[in-house]
């Protein structure tokens, strides 16, 4: 019993500390990239949208370190998933109805239902037969990265998304940004190492699968980051800046994470598994969210995010049962 409670606590802590590190060093880093002069739209598709994703990054680079690469692709896969059905639910149930962007839908959400379609059907491909998936194609999928954020600036760059936090960071001397980089960055660390050997104990002593922990219990602390950002936004109602980020932060998840873990490791997924599930689940979720946040549907309201929230429930659910 006490074990268990040092284990919680352990993970308690690793995901404020990833939080907080990842919040420090995305304002660390925009605002450096400010004063260097890399332009506005950069700043918000490579840095802030895809900057979002650094809990998980270095969560998932941890735990590829320690040996169970599988988990930190599940902790990528389940992440996204919490974005799309739980983040987007949560924000719009809790504060209204989100208004949709035409730009943003074509730029994004086409591109996102894209990706995970090609990587389900990937994984699928090569569970089905039975061979790992070969270093190649975590290299491609970083080379597919670079092209997206290339289209995307041919596409998009006259009409950056307004990001309000840079105009506060842009008062702050460099050795202050400096302090937020090299601060959030300590905090990802220890963050990180920390929610890794909270997640191994609990498969150690307790027997629970890591790739469940990795679908559900690390892949909503760590998104928990990208929650809070998105409700702030809202409030402050930059609608679009809630929705690049959401969709930068699942295609960085996928392409980024997920590549750079499958360019560094050999990783076998099995056929029938709760990765492969999971990543057929985001297919299905990338799919809802481009017919439900259609610009000709004006705006994602209560009504769609019930469903969404009620769909990640059962998803939740089938993890639990598949125990």
């Amino acid at each position: 019993m006490v074990r268990l409670m040092f284990t919680v606590l352990t993970l308690i802590g690793g995901l404020i500390f990833v939080a907080l590190g990842g919040a420090a060093l995305l304002r660390g880093t925009a605002g450096l990239a400010l004063a260097a002069g890399v332009p506005h739209f950069i700043i918000g598709l490579a840095i802030v949208a895809f900057g979002t994703s650094t809990p998980q990054l270095f969560t998932a680079l941890q735990a590829s370190y320690s040996g169970a690469a599988e988990m930190a692709v599940a902790t990528a896969v389940g992440s996204s998933i919490f974005n799309i059905f739980a983040t987007l639910g949560v924000v719009a149930i809790s504060g209204g109805a989100v208004h949709l962007n035409k730009r943003i839908w074509v730029r994004g959400n086409i591109g996102l239902t894209l990706i995970a379609l090609i990587a389900a059907g990937t994984v699928f491909f090569f569970a089905l037969s039975g061979v790992a998936i070969p270093r190649w194609v975590g290299a491609l999928a970083l080379l597919l990265l670079v092209g997206y954020v290339v289209a995307a600036y041919a596409y998009d760059h006259k009409h950056p998304t307004p990001i309000p936090f840079l105009k506060d960071v842009k008062k702050l001397h460099p050795a202050i940004l400096g302090g937020f980089f090299a601060s959030g960055l300590f905090g990802l660390i220890l963050g990180a190492n920390l929610l890794v050997d909270a997640a191994n104990q609990l498969t150690l002593t307790h027997g629970l699968n890591p790739r469940f922990l990795g679908l559900t219990v690390l892949a909503i602390g760590t998104a928990l980051p990208q929650l809070v950002a998105s409700m702030v936004a809202f409030q402050d109602k930059q609608h679009a800046m809630l929705l690049s980020n959401l969709i930068g932060n699942t295609i960085f998840n996928l392409l980024g994470i997920c590549g750079l873990l499958l360019a560094l490791n050999t990783v076998t997924i099995p056929l029938g598994g709760l990765v492969l599930t999971s990543l057929m689940v985001l297919a299905g979720a990338t799919i809802a969210f481009m017919v439900f946040t259609h610009p000709s549907m004006r705006r994602f309201k209560r009504a769609e995010a019930i469903l969404f929230i009620l769909a990640y429930i059962l998803y939740l659910a089938y993890m639990v049962h598949s125990l």
